[in-house]
C-alpha cells in the first residue's frame, strides 16, 4: 500500500469541532463518582489502618521530602 503523500499546505475543508453530548456529561459524571469514592475509601482506611500502613503515612512518604 502506497504512503499518502504529506504537504505543508493547509486543508481545504474546515471541520467544525463536534459538540458535548449526553455520553461527554455520563463521562464526566462517572469521573466525578470514581474521584468521591476514592476519597471516601482513603477515609474509610484512614479509621482502619493504624500503624504503619496508614494512608497518610504512605502519602507522605511517596510524596517525597
Amino acid at each position: 500500500m502506497s504512503q499518502p503523500e504529506t504537504t505543508d499546505q493547509p486543508r481545504s475543508m474546515v471541520v467544525q469541532k463536534p459538540k458535548s453530548n449526553i455520553y461527554t456529561a455520563l463521562l464526566g459524571i462517572s469521573l466525578l463518582c470514581l474521584m468521591l469514592a476514592c476519597m471516601f475509601l482513603l477515609l474509610a482506611w484512614s479509621q482502619y489502618a493504624e500503624g504503619s500502613l496508614s494512608p497518610f503515612k504512605l502519602w507522605e512518604a511517596a510524596s517525597g521530602p
